[in-house]
């Protein structure tokens, strides 16, 4: 293979190739979006059609093939998930109007995308460049030492061998099992590198360092998307101009917020660490029979705790950038929010996210099957198959990735929408009659299966029924006296504030309570 493959040759005939496949992941990107904004109901139920299309061509390309087994396997699937889809076909039409409203904010918002991108590209140029120079050049210091698992081969001085390979050839051979050698034993460099003693302390910091700067990317991300969609969300009826709204949002973000950024980003930097260690933990411990189950009911247990954590931590902060709270506090109260209003703590529905990360990856293994068909004339005959597998491997990634970035930004303004549709339950308003429509059958859709199960949802829902119900009183005259401070100040059709609106006569909408935790900014 390494002889097949010549690096500068592959970049000279596919360079081309890789630039058109950027391009055209762009124009899906875009054309998905638009598509969503303005075809909602087209878009969805074209992208399930996609799905059916493209696992029926493999069907059929296996039964061309001569390939019976795959070609039944891929039918089979194809008919499963005709079926499902089937069934799920009232899910898919509310996926259409959760998608659409999204997409008609961050259309509204015309520099959602341009931030963050913008993002992205100084944290790729700030910290992932700085990283690969300082871990490269961490590792140049040190010196050429004797390999502590080599020894000098018996037979031949001028090579190496392991020593504990040989140890356990040398075990064998006394038990009279084998007299074979080369069974047992394996050539080892005589020399290995020896890094200098500061070396992984410093590349451990710089990965530690690389993962919280990812993590406040991320966050920084969220807090953007999650300002400027509350501004669109709590707009006076009949705004259309909604110029500024991101930069004010990433402004915060970047200056008086960004204590809170950096907060969050290092919780969900310890939660990612923790679970890497006890994943490695349980891999170690595969074979161990006790500690084997223990370790994945630990990882179990771990799974779900850090999935609960991150999404109240995304919440929060989402929540930060509606009222310019802490952390913690952006925690405490938009888990109040959503409690007291009954909607879930853990997730916002699962369907949209897997309908369109799965679009994106089938859409990724399609750019990169043709792609490495399409350039296969392009190289030499003997490095053939290896490019345009390199090729194909290659689209895919940056089909993949320009696409979950793009659906990425969409989930992000679900997910922002969802808190300010909380938050105007929570203060017995209706901002946005469509979404609270939208939202409602959602809401179903979530408690559904709990509802099935009265026990169950007597448990939990009990506790914050109870505290309701002491407070109630104390939470609607709380309520009351906050939307009269609120409703004194000014406001212009023109401009759009960040942080909770003003309540109008015909914005009431009864809900069950209200929040005292509300904060106007």
């Amino acid at each position: 293979m390494d002889d097949a493959f010549d690096g500068d040759d592959f970049w000279q005939r596919s360079h081309a190739w890789l630039l058109l496949a950027t391009c055209l992941s762009v124009l899906v990107g875009g054309a998905v979006l638009y598509g969503f904004k303005h075809h909602a109901s087209k878009a969805t139920w074209g992208i399930v059609g996609f799905k059916l299309l493209t696992s029926l061509s493999f069907a059929m390309f296996c039964f061309s093939e001569g390939h019976t087994y795959g070609g039944v396997l891929f039918l089979g699937v194809t008919l499963v998930l005709a079926y499902v889809f089937h069934l799920w076909r009232e899910e898919i039409d509310l996926v259409n109007r959760l998608l659409q409203t999204a997409a008609t904010a961050l259309g509204d918002q015309k520099h959602t995308l341009t931030a963050t991108m913008g993002i992205n590209a100084f944290v790729t140029a700030v910290v992932f460049i700085p990283f690969i120079f300082f871990m490269s050049y961490a590792w140049m210091h040190g010196k050429i030492v004797a390999n502590r698992f080599a020894m000098t081969h018996p037979e031949d001085g001028s090579k190496c061998i392991d020593r504990r390979s040989y140890d356990e050839y040398t075990r064998s051979r006394n038990n009279g099992e084998t007299y074979d050698m080369s069974a047992y034993v394996f050539e080892v460099n005589c020399c290995e590198w020896k890094t200098d003693s500061w070396v992984k302390p410093f590349v451990g910091l710089l990965f530690f360092s690389l993962l919280w700067t990812s993590s406040v990317a991320v966050c920084l991300r969220m807090f953007t998307i999650g300002g400027s969609t509350a501004q669109w969300y709590f707009a006076p009826p009949g705004t259309t101009g909604f110029k500024g709204t991101v930069k004010r949002s990433l402004t915060h973000g970047i200056k008086s917020q960004f204590g809170t950024i950096c907060f969050g980003g290092l919780i969900m930097s310890i939660i990612e660490i923790i679970r890497n260690m006890v994943e490695k933990a349980q891999r170690e411990n595969r074979n161990n029979g006790v500690m084997a189950v223990l370790t994945c009911c630990v990882n179990l247990l771990w799974q779900c705790f850090a999935e609960i954590i991150g999404f109240i931590s995304k919440f929060a902060i989402v929540y930060a950038a509606i009222s310019g709270d802490a952390f913690c506090d952006s925690a405490r109260k938009v888990t109040t929010i959503l409690q007291n209003n009954y909607l879930s703590t853990f997730a916002v529905w699962w369907l949209p996210s897997m309908i369109l990360r799965t679009t994106a990856f089938i859409v990724s293994v399609v750019f990169g099957v043709v792609f490495g068909i399409l350039s296969s004339n392009y190289f030499d005959d003997e490095s053939r198959g290896v490019e345009s597998f390199v090729l194909g491997l290659f689209c895919f990634l940056i089909s993949l990735t320009i696409l979950n970035f793009c659906l990425t930004v969409l989930l992000d303004v679900v997910d922002a929408v969802y808190l300010c549709y909380g938050i105007d339950k929570d203060l017995q308003m209706l901002t946005k009659p469509e979404i609270h429509d939208v939202m409602d059958e959602v809401v179903k859709k979530q408690s559904k299966n709990t509802n099935n199960n009265a026990g169950f949802n007597n448990i939990i829902m009990n506790p914050f029924t109870n505290n309701r119900n002491r407070n109630v009183d104390i939470n609607n005259n709380s309520s009351s006296n906050e939307m009269n401070a609120m409703t004194g100040a000014a406001r212009q059709q023109e401009v759009v504030v960040t942080g909770y609106p003003q309540r109008s006569e015909q914005d009431q909408r009864p809900t069950n309570s209200a929040s005292p935790d509300i904060d106007a900014v």
